[in-house]
Protein backbone atom coordinates (compact mmCIF):
# COMPACT_ATOMS: atom_id res chain seq x y z
CA UNK A 1 0.00 0.00 0.00
CA UNK A 2 2.73 2.41 0.84
CA UNK A 3 4.54 1.32 -3.04
CA UNK A 4 1.08 2.74 -4.20
CA UNK A 5 1.15 6.07 -2.69
CA UNK A 6 5.06 6.92 -3.00
CA UNK A 7 7.23 7.19 -5.88
CA UNK A 8 9.70 4.99 -4.67
CA UNK A 9 9.86 1.32 -3.68
CA UNK A 10 9.53 0.19 0.61
CA UNK A 11 10.64 -2.88 2.03
CA UNK A 12 10.61 -3.54 5.66
CA UNK A 13 11.71 -7.07 7.98
CA UNK A 14 9.43 -6.81 10.48
CA UNK A 15 6.86 -4.76 12.79
CA UNK A 16 6.26 -4.88 16.52
CA UNK A 17 4.08 -2.98 19.05
CA UNK A 18 5.16 -1.98 22.16
CA UNK A 19 3.02 -0.18 25.02
CA UNK A 20 6.65 -0.11 27.10
CA UNK A 21 9.26 0.66 24.93
CA UNK A 22 7.90 4.75 25.26
CA UNK A 23 5.38 4.41 27.70
CA UNK A 24 2.99 5.81 28.01
CA UNK A 25 3.34 6.02 24.69
CA UNK A 26 2.32 3.38 22.45
CA UNK A 27 5.18 2.07 20.26
CA UNK A 28 5.00 0.82 16.11
CA UNK A 29 8.33 -0.32 15.29
CA UNK A 30 9.27 -0.80 11.59
CA UNK A 31 12.86 -2.79 11.66
CA UNK A 32 15.19 -2.94 8.20
CA UNK A 33 13.59 -0.64 6.52
CA UNK A 34 14.88 0.33 3.10
CA UNK A 35 13.86 3.23 0.61
CA UNK A 36 15.05 3.05 -2.83
CA UNK A 37 13.86 5.10 -5.74
CA UNK A 38 12.54 4.96 -9.11
CA UNK A 39 13.31 6.18 -12.83
CA UNK A 40 16.81 8.36 -12.82
CA UNK A 41 17.52 7.06 -9.18
CA UNK A 42 16.65 3.30 -9.82
CA UNK A 43 19.77 2.35 -8.29
CA UNK A 44 20.31 4.47 -5.09
CA UNK A 45 19.07 4.33 -2.11
CA UNK A 46 17.26 6.98 -0.21
CA UNK A 47 16.81 5.66 3.30
CA UNK A 48 17.87 2.71 5.10
CA UNK A 49 17.63 2.17 9.15
CA UNK A 50 17.89 -0.83 11.58
CA UNK A 51 14.75 0.36 13.36
CA UNK A 52 12.18 3.80 13.43
CA UNK A 53 10.72 3.65 16.36
CA UNK A 54 7.08 5.84 16.11
CA UNK A 55 5.64 7.13 19.26
CA UNK A 56 1.58 7.39 19.68
CA UNK A 57 0.07 9.20 22.19
CA UNK A 58 -1.88 5.81 23.45
CA UNK A 59 -4.96 8.08 24.63
CA UNK A 60 -5.40 9.68 21.05
CA UNK A 61 -4.96 6.03 19.35
CA UNK A 62 -7.98 4.78 21.82
CA UNK A 63 -10.05 7.69 20.55
CA UNK A 64 -8.99 7.85 17.17
CA UNK A 65 -7.15 10.65 16.50
CA UNK A 66 -3.27 9.02 15.99
CA UNK A 67 -1.10 11.84 17.26
CA UNK A 68 2.65 11.25 16.56
CA UNK A 69 4.55 12.29 19.75
CA UNK A 70 7.72 11.20 18.73
CA UNK A 71 10.20 9.47 15.79
CA UNK A 72 12.96 7.64 16.70
CA UNK A 73 15.56 6.64 13.78
CA UNK A 74 18.09 4.06 15.10
CA UNK A 75 21.36 3.74 12.68
CA UNK A 76 19.66 5.50 9.76
CA UNK A 77 21.91 5.94 6.15
CA UNK A 78 20.12 8.55 4.19
CA UNK A 79 21.60 10.02 0.95
CA UNK A 80 20.12 12.75 -0.40
CA UNK A 81 20.94 13.57 -4.18
CA UNK A 82 20.04 16.22 -6.69
CA UNK A 83 21.12 15.23 -9.97
CA UNK A 84 22.50 17.32 -12.58
CA UNK A 85 18.55 17.98 -13.73
CA UNK A 86 17.93 19.68 -10.78
CA UNK A 87 15.61 16.92 -9.29
CA UNK A 88 15.47 15.75 -5.74
CA UNK A 89 15.77 11.63 -4.85
CA UNK A 90 13.69 12.65 -1.72
CA UNK A 91 10.62 14.32 -3.83
CA UNK A 92 8.83 10.80 -3.67
CA UNK A 93 4.79 11.83 -3.31
CA UNK A 94 2.75 11.14 -5.92
CA UNK A 95 1.49 14.84 -7.39
CA UNK A 96 -2.44 15.39 -6.11
CA UNK A 97 -4.33 15.12 -9.46
CA UNK A 98 -7.65 15.94 -7.92
CA UNK A 99 -9.72 19.10 -8.71
CA UNK A 100 -11.79 19.07 -5.95
CA UNK A 101 -11.80 22.45 -3.47
CA UNK A 102 -12.30 20.68 -0.55
CA UNK A 103 -10.86 17.18 1.10
CA UNK A 104 -12.13 15.43 4.01
CA UNK A 105 -9.80 15.84 6.71
CA UNK A 106 -7.64 13.07 7.56
CA UNK A 107 -8.08 11.21 11.29
CA UNK A 108 -4.66 11.76 11.63
CA UNK A 109 -2.31 14.35 13.20
CA UNK A 110 1.64 15.12 13.53
CA UNK A 111 1.78 17.17 16.35
CA UNK A 112 5.43 16.33 17.02
CA UNK A 113 6.72 16.53 20.15
CA UNK A 114 10.86 15.10 19.76
CA UNK A 115 12.49 13.00 17.51
CA UNK A 116 16.09 11.96 17.33
CA UNK A 117 18.74 10.43 15.16
CA UNK A 118 21.34 7.49 16.59
CA UNK A 119 24.61 6.59 15.39
CA UNK A 120 23.53 7.63 11.85
CA UNK A 121 25.24 8.66 8.17
CA UNK A 122 24.14 11.25 6.09
CA UNK A 123 25.48 12.19 2.92
CA UNK A 124 24.28 15.09 0.74
CA UNK A 125 25.32 15.68 -3.66
CA UNK A 126 23.98 18.87 -4.95
CA UNK A 127 25.71 18.39 -8.57
CA UNK A 128 24.08 21.50 -10.04
CA UNK A 129 25.23 23.46 -6.55
CA UNK A 130 28.79 21.78 -6.83
CA UNK A 131 28.18 20.95 -3.08
CA UNK A 132 29.11 17.35 -1.16
CA UNK A 133 28.50 17.21 2.18
CA UNK A 134 28.89 13.97 5.04
CA UNK A 135 27.99 12.81 8.45
CA UNK A 136 29.18 10.40 10.10
CA UNK A 137 28.45 8.64 13.52
CA UNK A 138 25.98 11.12 14.07
CA UNK A 139 23.80 11.64 17.00
CA UNK A 140 20.94 14.20 17.20
CA UNK A 141 17.55 15.42 19.02
CA UNK A 142 15.16 18.01 18.21
CA UNK A 143 11.97 19.35 20.40
CA UNK A 144 9.58 21.63 19.83
CA UNK A 145 5.60 21.44 18.98
CA UNK A 146 5.65 21.26 14.88
CA UNK A 147 2.01 21.21 14.50
CA UNK A 148 2.25 25.47 15.59
CA UNK A 149 2.76 28.19 13.01
CA UNK A 150 4.82 29.59 15.49
CA UNK A 151 7.00 27.71 18.19
CA UNK A 152 10.24 26.76 19.93
CA UNK A 153 12.58 24.57 18.57
CA UNK A 154 15.63 23.19 20.02
CA UNK A 155 18.62 20.62 18.89
CA UNK A 156 21.07 18.97 20.08
CA UNK A 157 23.86 17.56 17.89
CA UNK A 158 27.13 15.37 18.01
CA UNK A 159 29.04 14.25 14.97
CA UNK A 160 32.28 12.28 15.44
CA UNK A 161 33.33 13.29 11.65
CA UNK A 162 32.00 15.80 8.53
CA UNK A 163 33.11 16.45 5.59
CA UNK A 164 32.19 19.45 3.64
CA UNK A 165 33.25 20.15 0.27
CA UNK A 166 31.56 23.67 -2.03
CA UNK A 167 33.25 23.99 -5.62
CA UNK A 168 36.47 21.40 -5.12
CA UNK A 169 37.19 23.14 -1.85
CA UNK A 170 37.08 20.94 0.93
CA UNK A 171 36.19 23.40 3.61
CA UNK A 172 36.01 20.48 6.57
CA UNK A 173 37.46 17.14 6.27
CA UNK A 174 36.72 14.64 8.89
CA UNK A 175 35.89 17.22 11.45
CA UNK A 176 34.51 16.79 14.71
CA UNK A 177 30.95 18.40 15.51
CA UNK A 178 29.05 19.56 18.24
CA UNK A 179 25.77 21.90 18.08
CA UNK A 180 23.76 23.08 20.21
CA UNK A 181 21.01 25.90 18.95
CA UNK A 182 17.73 27.24 19.92
CA UNK A 183 15.38 27.85 17.36
CA UNK A 184 11.88 30.47 17.33
CA UNK A 185 10.18 29.60 14.23
CA UNK A 186 7.16 31.47 12.63
CA UNK A 187 5.56 29.70 9.93
CA UNK A 188 3.41 32.87 9.02
CA UNK A 189 6.23 35.21 8.11
CA UNK A 190 9.06 32.39 7.76
CA UNK A 191 11.10 33.76 9.13
CA UNK A 192 13.62 31.74 11.94
CA UNK A 193 15.49 33.01 15.05
CA UNK A 194 18.17 31.29 16.18
CA UNK A 195 20.99 31.69 19.36
CA UNK A 196 23.20 28.98 19.85
CA UNK A 197 25.44 28.29 23.16
CA UNK A 198 28.32 25.95 21.38
CA UNK A 199 29.48 25.26 18.06
CA UNK A 200 32.77 23.29 18.01
CA UNK A 201 34.24 21.98 15.01
CA UNK A 202 37.46 20.34 16.66
CA UNK A 203 38.63 22.31 18.86
CA UNK A 204 37.05 26.02 17.41
CA UNK A 205 34.49 27.40 19.63
CA UNK A 206 31.77 29.32 18.42
CA UNK A 207 28.69 30.98 19.03
CA UNK A 208 26.20 32.96 16.54
CA UNK A 209 22.76 34.45 17.26
CA UNK A 210 20.39 36.30 14.12
CA UNK A 211 17.30 35.45 11.90
CA UNK A 212 16.87 34.16 8.44
CA UNK A 213 13.33 35.00 6.90
CA UNK A 214 12.18 33.69 3.13
CA UNK A 215 10.85 36.62 1.57
CA UNK A 216 9.60 35.04 -0.98
CA UNK A 217 10.83 31.90 -3.56
CA UNK A 218 14.36 34.55 -4.79
CA UNK A 219 14.48 36.78 -1.72
CA UNK A 220 16.06 35.84 1.67
CA UNK A 221 16.66 38.52 4.93
CA UNK A 222 18.92 37.68 7.04
CA UNK A 223 21.12 39.11 10.24
CA UNK A 224 23.41 36.61 12.17
CA UNK A 225 26.93 37.79 14.31
CA UNK A 226 29.41 35.71 15.04
CA UNK A 227 31.81 35.25 18.04
CA UNK A 228 34.82 33.24 18.75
Amino acid sequence: EINKNIVADVTFSDLDISLFRNFPDLSAGIEGLIITGRDEFKKDTLLSAKKIDIALNLFSVISGKNKIDAIILDKPRIHAIINKEGIANWDITVPNTLSTPEASPANFSMELSRYEIKDGYISYTDIPGNMVAEFINLDHTGKGNFNQDQFFFSIKTNADYINFEYERIPWLVRTKAVLDADFQIDNKTNTYTFKTGDIKLNELLLASEGFFQLANDSTYKMDIRFSA
